[in-house]
């Protein structure tokens, strides 16, 4: 490459760092603006700064979107994403991966809301937590979240935005637990998980449901999807959670879930809480492992 070139680009870039520097100087930022951005998460910004890069520990709070990327071998982990709400002119999910060899893990995903005002039906990259194209979601709990979608085309059949996780372009879901989740989307409305491709692991898909434009089969899964998933548990039943009504996710000693998990490359070694997989002679389905020497025994005496 010739080198006045190279230097060029250089000088450019640096120059456009320092234009950009100074605009904020103008509005009169200063040192907790520089760290903190002004409590503000723009997806735009956060898609920018995330291309080809990672994000760990970070917990998103109430912004109107929390992460967009559009890029190759993202990995965001360990990371929260709550109380988020989409209400523009769009059907992007508060977190949203496109690109090959993105990573979502151990994240936890609650409470979000999309609803925007009118959904663009040209994709479908529409979920009330997370949609994640060519890419893999492993050890994440995605509970609690919302497509409440005001109009829209009802007749368009890619409409079929989830409440919890939409799978696009082949991606993956491993261990992870998508419960009481919400859609309201115009036609063919999921409730928990929708993919039309891919592979769904070792996942608990319970009590998600569905809003008047929906059909009751499609809350948890869509029908056509189930041959996506190994050795997963599908059910509206909480026996299948530790305690249900204070709302621990992790699994109970049903049989369904504890010990049922398939072993395999692709398994995660930590579960959401940091604890070692494969507690008992198999791997649990969903985001969390039972320790099976905390289980308790009911003995009846007479």
């Amino acid at each position: 490459m010739n080198p006045t070139l190279v230097i060029s680009l250089l000088l450019g870039y640096f120059a456009v760092l320092m234009g950009v520097s100074l605009l904020q100087k103008a509005d009169g930022a200063g040192n907790e603006a520089f760290f903190r951005g002004n409590r503000r998460s723009p997806w735009f910004v956060v898609s920018i700064g995330m291309i080809g890069a990672s994000l760990s520990g970070v917990t998103f709070s109430g912004a109107t979107y929390a992460i967009g990327v559009s890029g190759r071998n993202v990995c965001i982990s360990n990371c929260v994403v709550r109380n988020c709400v989409n209400s523009g002119p769009s059907s992007t999910a508060p977190v949203c991966l496109v690109g090959e060899g993105c990573l979502v893990t151990h994240c936890v995903i609650t409470n979000n809301s999309n609803g925007p005002s009118y959904m663009d039906y040209s994709d479908w990259r529409g979920a009330g937590g997370l949609y994640i194209n060519n890419g893999v979601v492993a050890d994440s709990l995605i509970a609690g979240n919302k497509m409440t979608a005001a109009y829209g085309d009802a007749t368009n059949d890619r409409n079929r935005q989830a409440g919890g996780v939409a799978l696009g372009g082949g991606a993956k879901m491993v261990n992870c637990t998508v419960v009481n989740n919400y859609s309201n989307a115009k036609k063919t409305p999921v409730g928990g998980v929708k993919a039309g491709s891919g592979e769904i692991v070792n996942s608990l898909i319970s009590r998600n449901t569905v809003g008047e434009y929906g059909d009751t089969s499609c809350a948890n899964v869509m029908p056509s999807d189930e041959s996506l998933f190994v050795s997963c548990v599908v059910t509206d039943d909480t026996d299948v959670f530790e305690n249900y009504a204070q709302g621990l996710d992790g699994p109970s000693s049903d049989a369904r879930v504890f010990d049922a998990g398939q072993d395999r490359a692709d398994a995660p070694a930590k579960d959401l809480a940091g604890a070692d997989r494969i507690q008992g002679a198999a791997i649990d389905i969903g985001c969390y492992e039972r320790d099976p020497s905390k289980f308790t025994a009911s003995i009846a005496c007479e």
